[in-house]
């Protein structure tokens, strides 16, 4: 019975197979693709924030550096006029805060944005896997069927089957 069998479906059976082996590596590879894609770009955003974040401390220190000399030049020619420098200093580094602060937000912005696009396109891909799977699902012969036909093969074979 599992001779007639393999001999009328086997090669179906095992064209079916390779093509599930096929489609299954090929969307492995291009989960893959996808995952290193993701990673590609998420070591370049990240090496941009942290030559970003360097600068930003670098000017940071650079500024600080520039404006304590002033500060001391300034406390010679009066204490009126390094309070008012001060004040402008205070807020410059505030500022500047405040844009490294939104230039971070942006940055996670981006990130988030990037990981949801990348989510969407694996899940895309795995909806596509599924959907293929199901078809191919959909055109292998039934249990039912392969039954009703090895039945009426055993009765063609006793010589039991009235045929019209």
């Amino acid at each position: 019975m599992d001779q007639v069998r393999d001999i009328l479906f086997g090669s179906l059976i095992r064209e079916y197979d390779r093509r599930f082996q096929e489609l299954e590596a090929r969307f492995k590879a291009e989960i893959e693709r996808v995952e290193n894609e993701h990673g590609r770009r998420m070591a370049a955003i990240e090496e941009r924030l942290e030559a970003g974040a360097e600068k930003f401390a670098m000017q940071l220190r650079q500024e600080g550096a520039a404006r304590a000399a002033a500060i001391e030049d300034l406390d010679h020619r009066g204490s009126q006029a390094l309070r008012t420098q001060r004040g402008e200093w205070v807020a410059a580094i505030e500022q500047v805060e405040a844009n490294v602060g939104r230039n971070d937000a942006r940055s996670r912005e981006v990130a988030t944005q990037l990981q949801s696009n990348l989510d969407a396109a694996v899940r895309t891909l795995r909806e596509a896997l599924s959907a293929e799977r199901d078809a191919l699902r959909g055109d292998k012969l039934g249990r039912e069927d392969l039954a009703d036909m090895m039945a009426e093969l055993s009765m063609r074979l006793r010589g039991t089957l009235d045929l019209p």
